[in-house]
């Protein structure tokens, strides 16, 4: 029977370290550096501190005298097979290792890859190994509580994936949203591949009619760009005449790829953390960039005249000196330009995508909209995004989002209803709720309103954060023979199969835990 890593480490420990008042402290020290206790990423300085105060430097002594001076691989012949098992490949998820331990009884379901890795490694055992993020750097210990997973990765597969991921970051930049197929000819296995990006921070990634779309949230992306340039003169555009503009203009540059349609386009911008999105209409939240001279001069005719045929806008561009070929490349290529095409090929016309500024403002005493609540408090959370990333930032950009979301749900109300059980509680009953673990969230995810949810205390909350209660497919779900008590159990029975109203299901599933 397979003995844990855990269980092999103390026994061997307990044989080997002589009888004396702090044997049983030493032993605790060096499970707990190697990963055996609560810290996730233990260094000499916490293990030290979690047991009285002991300087690092008395620490790394007693770790050097009661571990590798007196444990070698040959004396944990678990942990050596389980270092055998890993060094056959070069790319490990976080994840998969974390089930290997699992499933080959080496590990609790706690199991700590960093604290195996360390033990390992101390007996140099896997130190050809180190821990990476999607970005293929190395990964830092305050960064580690913010990843939902990561990489451990040999040298060679380092160099592998760096060179694979600088290749996936080209192809967006052409198309806009790549499908996951011209990743084929990279030297790494598709779905590995694809795995590698969902774990990058800057990554979105998609499925609309049946293929699979990515794409980086930077700059450097043709969608992006185009937008910039957009809301450089409309404040706000209508989401399905800016999906169908944009894809227009991505179908009339030169490239051997395919292009996305419009229902990638629109499902891009919606979960893109570029936008701040509403039922109807999608603002900007990049910066915007200037137009070039006969971008304004199309834009100011269109405003002034309205939707206008080829030949009477090309006439106007002409007179004012500009040759037919750049206007023919302008006017086809262009997400400033919506280009009606059902009256046929000969009679496209073209109108703007948007309606310039200055907009008409809502009047003051007017109140205001879904939309306009909702992109308010996204633009907040938007405003903190940007904080650092030291432990200190990290947490007081928790505590800001958490006010800002509580707010989004509460301000202005006494009573609100609860999004499981549907029952109306005072707000004081009421809890702002993540639809899935924060620390699951990407950084999309995380600045988008709609990830909370109002859920009473009055059993929901607590069974939502069990997950003894779901959501999926815009239903609570929920399995009562996971419950215990009977109250409990006829509780879970009474809300599963309720509707939820369509207010909380913004995002879509992938916002819900499973």
């Amino acid at each position: 029977m397979t003995v844990t890593l855990e269980e092999e480490l103390l026994t061997h420990l307990d044989s080997a370290i002589p009888e004396g008042e702090t044997k049983a402290r030493n032993i605790d020290v060096v499970a707990f550096f190697n990963g055996f206790g609560s810290s996730t990423w233990p260094t000499l300085e916490e293990t030290g501190q979690h047991f009285g105060g002991i300087t690092r430097e008395r620490t790394r002594q007693i770790i050097a005298a009661n571990y590798r001076d007196r444990v070698g691989a040959e004396d944990l012949p678990e942990l050596r097979a389980c270092a055998e098992r890993i060094s056959a490949f070069g790319i490990w998820f976080a994840s998969d290792l974390a089930e290997l331990l699992v499933d080959e009884g080496w590990a609790d379901e706690d199991a700590n890859i960093l604290g195996v890795l360390n033990m390992m490694q101390g007996l140099g055992l896997c130190t050809q190994y180190g821990l990476y993020d999607g970005r293929i750097t190395s990964l830092t210990r305050s960064k580690l509580d913010e990843v939902e997973d990561y990489l451990i990765l040999d040298g060679e597969s380092v160099k592998l994936l760096k060179a694979a991921v600088k290749e996936t970051r080209r192809i967006p930049g052409l198309v806009g949203l790549a499908d996951v197929a011209h990743l084929s000819q990279i030297d790494v296995e598709l779905e590995t591949l694809l795995a590698v990006i969902r774990l990058h921070p800057e990554a979105w990634v998609g499925e609309s009619g049946g293929i699979t779309r990515y794409c980086f949230e930077d700059r450097e992306n043709v969608l992006v760009n185009m937008s910039a340039k957009v809301f450089s003169v409309f404040d706000k555009v209508e989401i399905s005449r800016l999906s169908a503009t944009l894809a227009n203009a991505l179908r009339r540059r030169s490239t051997n790829l395919s292009y996305p349609d419009q229902a990638a386009i629109e499902q891009y911008i919606r979960g893109s953390k570029f936008f701040q999105c509403g039922k109807r209409m999608a603002r900007f939240e990049g910066e915007t960039t200037e137009l070039t001279d006969i971008e304004t001069d199309i834009v100011d005719f269109l405003d002034e005249n309205g939707p206008s045929d080829f030949v009477t806008v090309r006439a106007h561009l002409v007179s004012l000196g500009y040759g037919i070929p750049l206007f023919i490349k302008t006017i086809g290529a262009n997400a400033l330009v919506n280009v009606d095409r059902s009256a046929g090929r000969k009679q496209f016309v073209y109108s703007l995508v948007g309606r310039p500024r200055p907009l008409e403002r809502q009047p003051v005493d007017d109140a205001p909209t879904d939309d306009d609540r909702y992109s308010r408090f996204a633009a907040r959370l938007q405003r903190i995004g940007a904080i650092g990333s030291t432990d200190a930032d990290v947490q007081s950009t928790r505590r800001r989002e958490q006010s800002i979301l509580s707010k989004y749900l509460f301000e202005g109300r006494k009573t609100h209803r609860c999004a499981i059980c549907g029952e109306e509680h005072d707000v004081a009953s009421l809890v702002t709720a993540h639809k899935k673990k924060r620390s699951l969230c990407n950084e999309r995810e995380r600045l988008d309103p709609h990830i909370v949810m109002p859920l009473c205390v009055f059993g929901c909350d607590h069974l939502y954060e069990r997950g003894l209660l779901q959501i999926f497919g815009g239903r609570v779900t929920g399995d009562a023979s996971k419950a215990t008590g009977a109250a409990t159990k006829a509780f879970i029975d009474r809300i599963a199969g309720k509707r939820v109203s369509k207010e909380w299901l913004q995002g879509g599933d992938s916002y819900f835990q499973r």
